[in-house]
């Protein structure tokens, strides 16, 4: 009985010892840092038909993952991008600088053990704030010839999510390539108003993609 006993202990403290170490067998941490592109929605098309409904920004984006499980972790994500676009027909003769800041944070969903394969899909989910600056300069034709100068500056701080996925690529035992990140990344823009225009509340259907280096 007691060899019994004493077997089973054994077992159970190699059993125990071996999941503590698969526990430990994976990547705590990744940071990654690279180039964005983003599409958005364009707010200012309210104004007038000759603002284009989506503009094109570029910028950086760059993230820090904690690991605490193998296919789990907490991620918090920041990106920025801008551009400036320039608007002229009959009735607008404008020059918009756009500038988007984002600070996110939620889960990623991603195989972090230590030998895992080479090629690395993953998926996460982050909400948080996107903070968007219009700089508006130009005048707009109303109703001709009636015509309203604009040089504003607004800023709005709205809600956004992430919802994305992509692909890294083992290129050393610390060291990824991320290929693609792919991300659908809705804003939900609150009233705002330029000058004498309102803008409404909507919800912009925004994307954004990625690529870089991560570390581990």
């Amino acid at each position: 009985m007691k060899r019994t006993i004493s077997y089973i202990t054994v077992v159970l403290l190699v059993a125990f010892a071996a999941m503590a170490v698969a526990a430990q067998d994976h990547k705590k941490w990744e940071v990654f840092g690279g180039y964005a592109y983003a599409n958005y929605d364009n707010v200012l098309d309210s104004i007038d038909d000759g603002i284009d409904p989506t503009y094109s920004l570029g910028g950086v984006n760059a993230s820090f993952t904690y690991n605490p499980h193998r296919y789990v972790g907490v991620k918090f994500d920041y990106s920025l991008t801008m551009n400036k676009e320039n608007y002229s027909d009959p009735s607008v003769n404008l020059e918009v600088k756009y500038k988007n800041n984002q600070f996110l944070g939620g889960i990623q969903f991603k195989d972090n053990r230590s030998d895992a394969s080479r090629w690395k899909p993953f998926a996460h989910i982050l909400g948080g704030v996107a903070n968007q600056k219009y700089n508006v300069k130009g005048s707009v034709a109303v109703a001709p010839p009636t015509v309203t100068v604009l040089n504003e500056s607004p800023s709005t701080n709205n809600f956004a999510m992430v919802m994305g996925a992509g692909l890294d690529v083992k290129v050393h035992k610390n060291v990824d390539i991320r290929v693609i990140q792919f991300d659908y990344n809705p804003v939900f823009f609150g009233d705002q108003q330029i000058g004498t225009y309102n803008l409404d509340a909507r919800t912009q259907n925004n994307i954004r993609m990625s690529f870089g280096i991560v570390f581990h």
